[in-house]
């Protein structure tokens, strides 16, 4: 099998290097390569997030600024702090030229962020209570999770509010919101009080897990803003079918005898602890609670239960929240949470700490062979648990539809009722229109049928194809999102508000093999909000066969609801003959949509792409509207590019000193995307690495915004208190410290003075 270009391994590293006070002027050339100047009519202020390493990221050699996330072999590239990059047209806080661009940027440092810096110090007082990458996370025995917010913006403007102003968000944490003008870091949307931990733990954390939304919801006509906040359950979290496969058809096994005597038990014994820890007759471990916040310290907060008073219960992610004019739609994404992603990044690493000790423990064997071979069989025996604490993604998606007048006269704190309706086939990102007055909920979802994004390359995968070369250049890119192994599309789906029945329509398959083959992010005229979504963008790909695993494999090779066969799907893969990337235009009728008769493809059209070469990596797509615009493809559509092998984005050695060698920002026309890109922007210290998503702003502030509202010793001083508690007179903590937690205690309190002291100056 001869290989075409690789996926481009720039997108392992990145830079920590921030750029605020001085942004830095970028280069702009016309798609030639020729210098020119930023059109008049390409304006305001573009805003990306991506993650970019941890403190202890390991740097590049010769370049300290940049880092490898994934350098381990075992840590997604999705873990990592929070880098907010603001691109500005003509204009940036510092100075105001026509017809050039700047790039500004900050990391996202939440309290958590200088408990991380103070833990990882040299000879820190604090060293004992650092943090270590968990997969997708990063996590402290005795602090708790690090919140990496790194993720997705939510623009917002509250009634009285005399700018725009922003919020960051991430799943696993409360958003914060930041001051577009200095990126700096502001407050959160509500206090640690408001927020329900994702479990109830016998340990207690001053960085409590939480789970909410990567993508809230703001309606600026009501001036409100939704957010979810889940619990989990112990058995939820801990749903690992592959491990444990409780029936086999209707034979009873002795998985079944495990979970009825002994399984059950504990959990009911588990529950039945935290009730009595609650002062109540039932601990509700699984819940969700829909959140409303209006720009002020304090939240309001919903549980959700169905008709039958059932608390919902979400079992991978509700990773996006939409809104219309009378209801908030929940979504359980499919971006699961599988113990899978949880697994320590050290479990390989410390085999290396076994090699001076082996030659006394296997009597004539080699030192250096055997530690080969155990490092070998640790291996063999974490795939194989990573085979069984994983799961596919739900085959279909349940959407909770909350009728927004229920808010209005039922009390914060109480329950309000939502409807649960399921829509076939997976997606994570979804949109929906605002306008339901004609009596249906309409969304666009991006289908992402046997395509897990909750699945990384680790070193220990290995390619489902049999060829060397494409095993190895897999293993190189431990720490990308794994590709899939089915045909993804944008759809368009309506729900009839009194029946509940749902009409889906999808791209055609021919179009979206061509087009979707993966469905990446979005992009569209967000008009704050959009009554009705008639053209969205999204970039499609993932057909490179050097990003599927025999993991992913042996998760969706099987099963029903297929678009095409899993055969088939190799072998467009092993033919190479589609782009990776393409970024394309669609086009949605409503009307046709509630027509029955209708066909799909008279509701979702294509009307335009352009696709990549394969060395490049094309990611966070946002349109910019042109000045007075007239239609929602009226102006432009910008999108990192990420190109080549080169780690280090300049090394002094380059023919060109004023550009990057692995990262670009390339702006689009969005009405003639066929025409490739009008201008490529770039600069030597321009190294991206991984980005997520993106918003646009015209204007920023006159002066930096400032929350005087939000004290963070307030916020969190309380849950300071009750694990220094814990820790001094707790005999369990004791123990399991081995005498060590009155001194844990005293660290714990005199670091979180520090953070006090350092947050937000």
């Amino acid at each position: 099998m001869t290989h075409s270009t690789r996926f481009p391994k720039a997108v392992l590293s990145t830079s920590r290097a921030e750029f605020y006070d001085a942004p830095l002027e970028l280069k702009v050339c016309d798609a030639d390569g020729n210098p020119t100047s930023i059109p008049e009519d390409l304006q305001g202020h573009v805003f990306i997030i991506g993650p970019v390493g941890s403190v202890d990221s390991p740097h590049l050699e010769g370049d300290p600024s940049v880092v490898l996330p994934s350098a381990d072999g075992w840590t997604p590239l999705v873990n990592g702090d929070g880098m907010v990059y603001r691109l500005d047209f003509h204009r940036t806080t510092t100075a105001s030229t026509t017809g050039k661009a700047w790039l500004a940027t900050r990391r996202v440092e939440p309290p958590s962020f200088y408990a991380d810096a103070l833990t990882h110090a040299p000879n820190s007082p604090y060293h004992t209570l650092r943090f270590w990458n968990l997969g997708i996370s990063r996590f402290s025995l005795e602090l708790g999770l690090c919140n990496q917010i790194n993720t997705a913006f939510v623009p917002v403007r509250f009634p009285g509010d005399p700018c725009d102003r922003l919020v960051v968000t991430n799943d696993a944490s409360r958003p914060y919101e930041i001051d577009p003008r200095s990126l700096k870091l502001l407050a959160p949307v509500g206090e640690n009080r408001h927020w329900h931990p994702l479990n109830r733990s016998p340990i207690p954390y001053p960085f409590r897990p939480v789970m909410g939304s990567a993508h809230p919801a703001f309606d600026p006509k009501t001036g409100e803003f939704f957010i979810a906040n889940v619990q989990k359950s112990l058995k939820t979290i801990l749903h690992a079918p592959r491990l444990f496969p409780w029936r086999n058809g209707d034979r009873v096994t002795g998985w079944d005898i495990l979970h009825s005597f002994v399984t059950d038990p504990l959990l009911q014994l588990w529950q039945r602890w935290h009730a009595i820890r609650q002062g109540s007759k039932r601990a509700s471990d699984d819940a969700v609670h829909l959140m409303r916040w209006t720009g002020k310290t304090t939240v309001e907060s919903w549980q959700l239960v169905l008709e039958d008073g059932t608390p919902v219960k979400i079992r991978q992610s509700c990773h996006q929240l939409g809104v219309t004019r009378r209801y908030v739609v929940l979504a359980d994404t499919a971006f699961k949470l599988a113990l899978e992603d949880m697994l320590p990044s050290s479990i390989l690493g410390r085999t290396r700490q076994w090699k001076s000790q082996l030659w006394h423990d296997l009597d004539g064997a080699n030192p250096e062979e055997a530690a080969q071979t155990v490092k070998r069989r640790a291996g063999q025996w974490i795939e194989w648990l990573r085979e069984r604490l994983t799961y596919p993604q739900s085959p279909n998606t349940d959407l909770y539809l909350v009728e927004r007048e229920q808010l209005q006269r039922v009390p914060s704190g109480e329950a309000v009722v939502a409807q649960k309706v399921t829509v076939d086939g997976p997606f994570t990102h979804y949109l929906t229109d605002y306008d339901d007055s004609d009596g249906a909920i309409v969304l666009h979802a991006g289908m992402n049928y046997k395509t897990d994004p909750a699945e990384f390359i680790h070193r220990q995968d290995s390619s489902v194809f049999d060829d060397p070369e494409l095993d190895e250049t897999l293993k190189s890119l431990a720490g990308m999102m794994t590709a899939g192994l089915d045909i993804n599309a944008p759809a368009a789906i309506a729900i009839d508000l009194d029946t509940k029945q749902v009409r889906q329509c999808e791209l055609n398959l021919p179009e979206a093999i061509a087009r979707t083959f993966y469905i990446g992010l979005y992009a569209f005229r967000d008009e704050f909000p959009s009554d009705r979504i008639e053209d969205l963008y999204w970039t499609g790909g993932g057909a490179w066969p050097e990003l599927l695993t025999n993991l992913v494999y042996g998760l969706y090779a099987e099963g029903g609801d297929r678009r095409v066969a899993t055969e088939e799907i190799l072998k467009l893969l092993k033919s190479e003959q589609y782009a990776p990337v393409v970024l394309s235009h669609f086009r949605i009728d409503r009307d046709k949509l509630l027509e029955p008769n209708a066909s799909p493809d008279e509701v979702v059209t294509a009307i335009d792409s352009y696709s990549f070469d394969r060395q490049y990596y094309p990611n966070s797509p946002q349109f910019v509207p042109r000045p007075n615009a007239t239609s929602a493809t009226d102006g432009y559509i910008i999108c990192n590019v990420v190109s080549s092998d080169r780690l280090q984005s300049c090394d002094g050695e380059t023919t060109d000193l004023n550009s990057s060698e692995n990262s670009e920002l390339w702006v689009f026309d969005a009405e003639n995307l066929k025409n490739g890109p009008s201008y490529k922007l770039s600069h030597p210290q321009l190294n991206f690495g991984l980005t997520i998503h993106t918003t646009w702003l015209a204007n920023l502030p006159e002066s930096d915004w400032t929350r005087p509202d939000y004290r963070v010793s307030e916020d969190f001083d309380w849950l300071v208190s009750q694990v220094t508690e814990a820790y001094s007179n707790n005999i369990v903590l004791w123990l399991l410290t081995r005498g060590r937690s009155p001194q844990i205690a005293r660290n714990i309190r005199a670091l979180f003075d520090e953070i006090y002291r350092r947050f937000n100056q």
